[in-house]
């Protein structure tokens, strides 16, 4: 669309899918990492037979195996809902992009996953309705020394909504191409990111196990991240063939913001389990023939 004597793109897109599915739904994989489990049983079943009775017809037919000497699988300890489903999701985005100057274009966009109908275990024995009884811990501190008392339940679930934490992140990223004199062509990239928010945690004993508890809601954050990353290449020909050289400078000013923390509380409250990889240069070659 023509805005005010420049162009403006708008572009937007719905899908809607479902996960992969593993045998006997014993997986819900979001993201590849598991999430849970609805099928307690192994999912590798097999009988393994010492040899095989004469076959008669040319394939096998039930009664035509030896003796059994192995069996994997078989016994369910599990009871599924026949009500459920597999996890799908819903994915909605929406980008628009404006032209600032000639062949210069400025997108923006959101993108917005919600997931549905997640699947899991819970012991009958231990129902969640059993979960209510308010409990009186002990909180700590951060750095493990004694605490005041504090009223918490088994599964108490704090800055959260019915049985999701919910928080916020953010990123943003402006990059370009500069060509300059001799064929060089520059390439900068800069990315800006918030931290992920998280709460101090504590362990308490209790009567059926051990216990994570959030001692607070999720006013903390790991560190903001910036990372400025660039490439400088060009380009020759060496008879037919055409060489590309390249430099990259990844995190150029050498950021070390920590991305992970420890949450529990004790000597080793926020003590960075994971920063940003160091500065890192690349020299390299391509060639197109």
């Amino acid at each position: 669309m023509d805005v005010g004597g420049s162009f403006a793109l708008v572009l937007s897109e719905y899908t809607a899918y479902g996960l992969r599915a593993t045998t006997g739904m014993n997986r819900n994989e979001v993201e590849g990492i598991r999430v849970g489990g609805a099928n307690g049983s192994s999912d590798n079943y097999y009988s393994d037979y010492a040899s095989f009775a004469e076959i008669a017809n040319g394939w096998w037919d039930a009664g035509e195996d030896g003796r059994l000497t192995a069996v994997s699988g078989g016994t369910a300890s599990t009871r599924l809902d026949p009500e459920m489903r597999n996890t799908y999701v819903h994915q909605s985005s929406a980008y628009v992009e404006r032209e600032l100057a000639r062949d210069v274009g400025l997108p923006t966009g959101v993108v917005l996953n919600a997931r549905r109908q997640p699947f899991g275990t819970v012991d009958i024995s231990k129902p969640i309705s059993a979960y209510s009884s308010p409990l009186l811990v002990i909180d700590p501190g951060p750095e493990a020394g004694l605490g005041s008392g504090s009223s918490f339940t088994p599964n108490s679930l704090v800055n959260s909504g019915g049985s999701q934490n919910r928080y916020t992140t953010w990123q943003g990223k402006v990059n370009g191409s500069v060509t300059l004199p001799a064929g060089f062509r520059l390439v900068p990239v800069l990315q800006h990111q918030s931290g992920t928010p998280f709460a101090r945690t504590f362990v308490q004993a209790l009567n059926f196990g051990n216990v994570v508890i959030e001692a607070e809601r999720f006013v903390r954050r790991t560190p903001t991240i910036t990372l400025f990353d660039l490439r400088t290449e060009t380009s020759f020909l060496v008879s037919r063939t055409r060489v590309i050289g390249f430099f990259d400078i990844y995190n150029v000013f050498n950021t070390n913001a920590a991305q992970v923390l420890t949450t529990s509380s004790g000597g080793s409250w926020l003590r960075p389990t994971a920063v940003t990889g160091p500065r890192i240069l690349r020299v390299g070659a391509r060639l197109d023939w």
